[in-house]
């Protein structure tokens, strides 16, 4: 008897502080189009894009980007190789993006982008790459105005990123993805890359998306102070001890004394009190004002 049932395909989407969600898929690039045109609100997501990752020459080549020229069909390379060179040979430098049509892809627009070959005594500079890979796209796809993209794992293929490390790099950049872009999806090809992927999200806490759910953002500084002004007495409502009475004629010898003294080496009130009367701490302490 023949199993007609559709292999498994991972997916776990997450929603993003701007509302945004964040989408993992376990399946293939090239097929990813079509499970959006073929959306119920399918007119209501455009436009579309997906993230290549390509090559500085912009010339198609192996894995995901092989299989992106191959369905887009030559018109997409007749573009490419007509952008105009920033260096000999050179179309798209590592960590930019270039933006070209989506032909026969099925999308609106492909964003080329081009990740760093990964070395081992250059973690620090690889991941700065890629950081500016995944960020120059995201920028793109914004001023595009798209509301659904799609991103491959950029630099983990014949480039040999380890793709736990390029995961988190992406995920730490896509999760300040925001509007016009409503959802971001990450496609990764092999069962092991998915599985990877969800144990990192775990570990950025990001937070799962279930409908209807409002999103949890990140508290924002002015928050940040409000709750600590909550948790924490404020300074004004400190009860600090009065001041002693000093006879009139001992007044002129303490200030002399507290004349040669820093503020740092006065104690709390009388440091405070020696910056609110004494003209010379205060410009110690605070820059000059510019006349108006």
């Amino acid at each position: 008897m023949t199993n007609n049932t559709p292999p498994a395909v991972g997916r776990r989407e997450y929603l993003l502080a701007s509302g945004t969600r964040l989408i993992v898929f376990q399946g293939s690039m090239p097929d990813w189009p079509k499970m959006q045109l073929d959306r119920p609100d399918a007119d209501r997501i455009r436009p579309i894009a997906v993230v290549n990752a390509a090559n500085q020459r912009l010339c198609g080549g192996g894995g995901v980007d092989g299989m992106i020229h191959k369905k887009a069909g030559p018109e997409l390379l007749q573009e490419c190789q007509s952008l105009p060179e920033i260096r000999p040979g050179i179309r798209c430098p590592t960590g930019e993006a270039v933006v070209t049509g989506g032909y026969k892809f099925g999308t609106d627009y492909i964003i080329h982008t081009c990740g760093p070959v990964y070395a081992t005594d250059k973690r620090a500079e690889c991941e700065g790459y890629l950081t500016n890979a995944y960020r120059h796209s995201l920028q793109a796809a914004t001023k595009l105005g798209t509301k659904v993209v799609a991103f491959a794992a950029i630099s983990t293929g014949v480039y040999a990123y380890p793709i736990r490390e390029a995961t988190k790099t992406s995920f730490t950049v896509l999760k300040d993805a925001k509007p016009p872009v409503q959802e971001v999806w990450v496609v990764m090809f092999m069962q092991s890359d998915f599985d990877t992927a969800v144990a990192v999200a775990q570990e950025l806490n990001l937070q799962e998306y279930v409908p209807g759910q409002m999103p949890l953002p990140l508290p924002s500084p002015p928050q940040q102070q409000q709750q600590q002004q909550e948790t924490q007495p404020a300074q004004s409502q400190l009860q600090l001890p009065q001041q002693p009475q000093v006879p009139q004629q001992q007044q002129p010898q303490q200030q002399q004394q507290q004349q040669h003294k820093s503020p740092q080496e006065l104690p709390w009130n009388a440091a405070m009190s020696g910056l609110l009367s004494n003209n010379s701490l205060l410009h110690v302490q605070l820059p000059p004002t510019q006349p108006s």
